[in-house]
């Protein structure tokens, strides 16, 4: 009867000792992972070669003018949610994907929208209709390959 007493003791013992163990572990990795700060930007624009809309130097140039600067920011400040939405609502981009590994590098993948009709109204506005139905306003950097309506 005490074999069996003193096994399951050893036994309970053993597991609080392991349990312990792995929350230590978990909690400096936690606090390691915020000390990490961002080492660098890679942009990749997915559709690039169908439109030119946004480019690699326009994303990190929109990021900038925001302040939402991931580089040399600890982890545990940067907002990367807010990054990725402020980039999704950018007129030029269907979706915006935003991550940072461990070691502080940051990753954003870009859908651009996909213009379908240029229209010219009468007033002079010109616009495009993406292939969901959206508006989306004329580009300084890129005349995109589509049909024109201009209603006259």
């Amino acid at each position: 009867m005490k074999k069996i007493k003193l096994k399951k003791i050893l036994i309970l013992v053993l597991w609080i000792t392991v349990a312990s163990g792995i929350i230590g572990l978990l909690s400096f990795v936690s606090v390691e992972g915020k000390a990490v700060k961002g080492k660098s930007i890679n942009v990749i624009v997915t559709n690039e070669s169908e439109n030119s809309f946004v480019s690699e130097t326009d994303i990190v140039e929109f990021l900038n003018q925001r302040n939402d600067s991931l580089v040399n920011q600890k982890m545990k400040d940067m907002d990367v949610n807010g990054i990725e939405k402020s980039l999704n609502a950018h007129p030029a981009i269907s979706n915006a994907d935003v991550s940072v590994d461990v070691n502080g590098n940051a990753e954003i993948k870009i859908t651009q929208r996909k213009p379908v009709v240029r229209i010219m109204n009468y007033f002079g506005e010109s616009y495009y209709i993406d292939d969901e139905a959206g508006l989306m306003p004329i580009s300084e950097n890129y005349t995109a390959r589509v049909p024109v309506a201009n209603g006259l």
